[in-house]
C-alpha cells in the first residue's frame, strides 16, 4: 500500500511544498485579526475554479486510489477515496442544491466536508497496517455507492428543513456550523499526524497527502473564520482548498507509481459479474444525479439525454448485458420523472412510445459501436502485449549473445592461462637434465595446469548435466566438518599464495548430512575459491559451521571487495561476471556459483549470498537438511598387503591418434601388452584378434560408434569376461552403464585413477 511504501529522497519542489499551508494560515489570521472585512463575490470564477481544483482534482484522485486499491487491496485507500469524493463535490453540490440560500449552501457544504474528513481519517488508520480484501471490486463498488447515498441523504435532510441553521449572512456560523468545521479541521489534522507515525512517512504518497490535508484544513479555518460568504478571509481559505487539489493530485500519482498500479487498466471488462452490473447501476445513476442537480430546467424536453453517456460507459467496462440494463432503466426513470404524467410508469402518448424505441434503438447501435471499440482495443492491446513480448524476448537474445561473446572470450583467456605454463614446463623438461630439480617443478607445474584444465572442463560438463537433468547424486550420511576440511584443502595453495587468514569456527557435536560429499567438497571449494579471489592480499575469511533450526548452517563471509546490491540477484545466473576486468585478473568462467547453487539445491538446501555494498565483503551462506541422528560407524576394514599389478592384455581404441598413442606407450611402460585401434570396426577385428582382458574405448569412434562396439562384442562369447572401460569427452555415465560398460572414465585421464579403476575389477581381467 502507498501508505507505507519505501522512502523516496523528495526532490527541490517536494522540499518546500510545505511551505503555503503556514503561509495561507497565518495570512487568514491576519485578516480576520485585523478585521478586513467586505464582500467579493465572483461566483462564475468560483464555480470554475472548484470544478477544476476539487471536483476534477478529486475525480484524479480517487481513479488513481481505485487503481492502487485494486493492484493492492488496501483497505484504507477506499476510505480515503470515498473522503476525497465527499470533499470535491462538496462545493458543486451545495451550489447546485442550495438555490442561493446562503444557509443551505454552507450546510450541505460543511456536512460533506464534515463525512470527508472522518473518511480520510478512518483510511489513514487503516493505512496505518496491512490488510487485503479478497473481493476488491466489490468493496470499490460499494464505497462508492455509499458516498452517491451520503451525498443523497445531505442534500435531502438539508433542503427538507431538518438541520438547525448553519450559516447567517453578516454574522457567521454558528455554534453549530463551529463545531462541525472545527471537529473536521481537527481530524485533517490527525489524518496527517496518523501518516506521519506509519512505518514509512517520507513516501510520496505520504508526503503530498499529508500537506494537501494539512492545506485542507487551513481552508476550512479561513472558512470558519468568515462573517461574509465572499469576504478576504473566505477566499484565503478557498485558495487553500484549491490548492489542497493540486496537491492530492502529485499524492495520487505517487501513489499509482509506488503501487505499480499502471499495471491495472481500468479499460478492461471487470470479469466480477456482480461489479459490471453494479456499474451498470451506478452510470445510470450518476446520470440521474447530474440531470437533477444541473439541468432541472429542462424539464420534460429531451429526457433521454444525459442517459447516453451511462449506456455508452456501461457498454465499454460492463459488456452488453450491463449496457441492456442501463438503457431499459433509463427509458424508466426517464418516464417516471419527466415524461407526463410524472411518477407514473404508463406511456399513453403514441409519441412518447416512439421516443422511448428511437432511444432504446440509439442504445443498441451504440451498444454495437462500443463492442467494436472494445473488440479493437483488446486487439490493439494483443498487438501492443506481442509487440512487448517480442521486444523482451529480443533483450533477452541480445543478453544471452553477450554474455556467450564474454563466456567464450573468458574461456579462451582461462585455457590460454593454462596453456603457457605447459608450455612452457615441457620446453623446461626438453632442455633440463631429467633428474634435476628444474625438470621436476616443471613436471608438477604441467600436472597443476592439467588439473585446473580438467576442473574447468568437469564445471562446465556439470552445468550442462544439471542443465539436462543428467547429474547423479550419490548421497550418504556425511560429517559436515568433513566436507569443509577437504575443501580447505583444495583452496589452501590459493589461500596461502595470496596470504589470508581463514578462520573456521565448526561445533563440538558433529553434524551430518544425506548428501554426495563429493559435490559439496565441490560447492565449497568453490566458495572459498571466490572468496580468496575476490579479496585482497592479507585478508581475512570465516567459515562458520553451526545447526539452526534443523538445518546445517555453514556461512564464508570475507572481507573482500563486496557485491554492488543491484548484481545480488544476478551472481548466480550462468556465465555472470561482477566485474569482467577483475573477473579476468583472478580468473572464472562465471558458472561456479551458478553450478553451486543448483548443486545445493538438488540436496534440498539452499545457497544465498548478501553483501553490504562494494568494498564491505560478502557472504554466502548454505543450507541444507541435517540427520536428527548421528549414523552408525562402519567397521573400518584391516589394511591388506596390495598383490603387485598384474600384467594384462590392454586394446585402446581412439580415433585421436595422439591419444591412443600416448596411452599404449604409458601402458607398455607399466609392463602391459598392447594393441591399437583407431576406429570402431578395427576394435572389434583387434578384440576378437587379440582377446585382451582390458579394452579402453573411446565413444566417439568413426565407422562404430563405443557404444555399438561394446554391444558387438558383447555378444560375443569371447567377449563377456573383458573388461570393457568407457574414455570419453561428454560424460555421459547413465549411457554408458545402460551399453554394458564396466567402468567409465572422462578425458583427460588420470592414470592413477585407471589403475584404481582396473583394480577394482578384478574378476573378468582375470579371466
Amino acid at each position: 500500500m502507498p501508505l507505507t511504501s519505501p522512502p523516496a529522497e523528495p526532490g527541490a519542489l517536494e522540499r518546500w511544498a510545505w511551505l503555503p499551508a503556514p503561509l495561507l494560515l497565518l495570512a487568514a489570521l491576519l485578516v480576520w485579526f485585523f478585521g478586513i472585512d467586505g464582500s467579493y463575490p465572483v461566483r462564475e470564477f468560483t464555480l470554475a475554479m472548484q470544478f477544476v481544483f476539487m471536483t476534477l482534482a478529486s475525480s484524479i484522485t480517487t481513479y488513481f486510489l481505485i487503481r492502487s486499491f485494486l493492484a493492492t487491496g488496501a483497505p484504507g485507500l477506499l476510505f480515503i477515496g470515498g473522503g476525497i469524493v465527499l470533499w470535491g463535490l462538496s462545493g458543486m453540490v451545495a451550489n447546485a442544491l442550495g438555490h442561493g440560500d446562503v444557509n443551505e449552501t454552507a450546510t450541505i457544504h460543511n456536512l460533506c466536508v464534515w463525512v470527508s474528513a472522518a473518511s480520510q481519517l478512518f483510511g489513514a488508520l487503516l493505512g496505518s497496517s496491512q490488510r487485503q480484501l479478497q473481493q476488491r471490486g466489490t468493496w470499490a463498488l460499494g464505497v462508492f455507492i455509499v458516498v452517491m447515498v451520503l451525498l443523497a441523504v445531505i442534500g435531502a435532510a438539508v433542503t427538507s428543513g431538518s438541520t438547525p441553521p448553519f450559516f447567517v449572512e453578516g454574522r457567521g456560523g454558528t455554534l453549530v456550523r463551529q463545531t462541525v468545521l472545527g471537529s473536521a479541521i481537527a481530524m485533517f489534522a490527525l489524518s496527517a499526524a496518523v501518516l506521519s507515525s506509519t512505518e514509512a512517512p517520507q513516501a510520496r504518497f505520504s508526503r503530498w497527502y499529508r500537506l494537501g490535508l494539512l492545506l485542507m484544513a487551513v481552508g476550512i479555518f479561513g472558512i470558519c473564520l468568515r462573517s461574509v460568504r465572499a469576504s478576504p478571509v473566505a477566499w484565503i481559505g478557498l485558495s487553500a482548498q484549491w490548492l489542497s487539489g493540486v496537491y492530492l493530485v502529485m499524492a495520487a500519482i505517487a501513489a499509482a507509481r509506488e503501487s505499480r498500479a499502471h499495471q491495472i487498466s481500468l479499460a478492461a471488462v471487470p470479469r466480477d459479474a456482480r461489479l459490471r452490473y453494479g456499474l451498470a447501476l451506478v452510470f445510470v445513476a450518476v446520470a440521474w444525479a447530474v440531470r437533477l442537480l444541473f439541468f432541472e430546467d429542462l424539464g420534460a424536453a429531451v429526457p433521454y439525454i444525459l442517459f447516453f453517456p451511462a449506456v455508452m460507459l456501461a457498454a465499454l467496462y460492463g459488456g452488453a448485458g450491463p449496457s441492456v440494463l442501463a438503457a431499459s432503466l433509463s427509458i424508466l426513470i426517464a418516464n417516471y420523472v419527466w415524461v407526463a404524467p410524472t411518477g407514473e410508469l404508463t406511456i399513453p402518448d403514441p409519441a412518447q412510445w416512439i421516443a422511448a424505441a428511437l432511444f432504446y434503438g440509439d442504445c443498441l447501435l451504440l451498444i454495437m459501436v462500443a463492442r467494436a471499440v472494445q473488440r479493437a482495443r483488446d486487439r490493439a492491446a494483443a498487438a501492443e502485449a506481442e509487440r512487448r513480448f517480442a521486444q523482451r524476448a529480443e533483450k533477452t537474445l541480445r543478453d544471452a549473445d553477450r554474455r556467450k561473446d564474454a563466456f567464450l572470450a573468458t574461456l579462451s583467456h582461462e585455457i590460454r592461462n593454462a596453456l603457457a605454463p605447459i608450455s612452457n614446463s615441457l620446453e623446461i623438461i626438453q632442455r633440463a637434465r631429467p633428474d634435476s630439480e628444474v625438470a621436476d617443478g616443471a613436471r608438477v607445474t604441467a600436472r597443476q595446469q592439467i588439473a585446473h584444465l580438467n576442473r574447468i572442463v568437469d564445471d562446465l560438463l556439470d552445468v550442462s548435466r544439471i542443465t539436462r537433468d543428467k547429474l547423479e547424486l550419490r548421497a550418504a550420511p556425511t560429517d559436515v566438518a568433513s566436507i569443509i576440511k577437504l575443501s580447505l584443502e583444495a583452496c589452501q595453495p590459493l589461500a596461502s599464495r595470496a596470504g589470508h587468514t581463514i578462520n573456521v569456527t565448526l561445533p563440538t557435536t558433529p553434524i551430518f548430512v544425506e548428501a554426495d560429499s563429493m559435490r559439496l567438497v565441490q560447492v565449497f571449494t568453490n566458495l572459498l575459491n571466490n572468496a580468496c579471489k575476490y579479496t585482497e592480499a592479507a585478508g581475512r575469511i570465516e567459515v562458520d559451521v553451526s545447526l539452526q533450526d534443523g538445518e546445517a548452517v555453514v556461512a564464508v563471509k570475507d572481507n573482500g571487495i563486496g557485491i554492488a546490491p543491484e548484481m545480488i540477484s544476478l551472481i548466480f545466473e550462468p556465465f555472470t561476471q561482477v566485474d569482467q576486468s577483475i573477473a579476468r585478473s583472478q580468473g572464472g568462467l562465471g558458472i561456479g556459483l551458478s553450478l553451486a547453487r543448483r548443486l545445493v539445491e538438488m540436496h534440498g538446501g539452499e545457497l544465498k549470498g548478501r553483501s553490504e555494498g562494494l568494498g564491505r565483503g560478502s557472504e554466502f551462506i548454505v543450507r541444507l537438511p541435517a540427520l536428527a541422528h548421528a549414523p552408525a560407524p562402519e567397521p573400518t576394514p584391516q589394511p591388506e598387503a596390495a598383490p603387485p599389478a598384474p600384467t594384462r592384455r590392454i586394446l585402446v581404441a581412439d580415433d585421436n591418434r595422439d591419444s591412443a598413442d600416448s596411452f599404449a606407450k604409458l601402458f607398455r611402460l607399466t609392463g602391459n601388452e598392447v594393441e591399437i585401434a583407431y576406429d570402431g570396426l578395427e576394435a572389434i577385428v583387434a578384440a576378437e584378434r587379440f582377446r585382451p582382458h582390458v579394452a579402453l574405448l573411446d565413444i566417439g569412434m568413426p565407422k562404430l560408434d563405443g557404444y555399438e562396439v561394446c554391444k558387438r562384442i558383447r555378444e560375443q562369447a569371447w567377449g563377456k569376461d573383458i573388461v570393457l572401460i568407457a574414455h570419453t569427452g561428454w560424460g555421459e555415465s547413465q549411457r554408458v552403464d545402460e551399453a554394458g560398460f564396466d567402468g567409465h572414465l572422462t578425458k583427460p585421464v588420470d592414470y592413477a585413477a585407471l589403475t584404481s579403476l582396473l583394480d577394482s575389477l578384478p574378476t573378468r581381467s582375470a579371466a
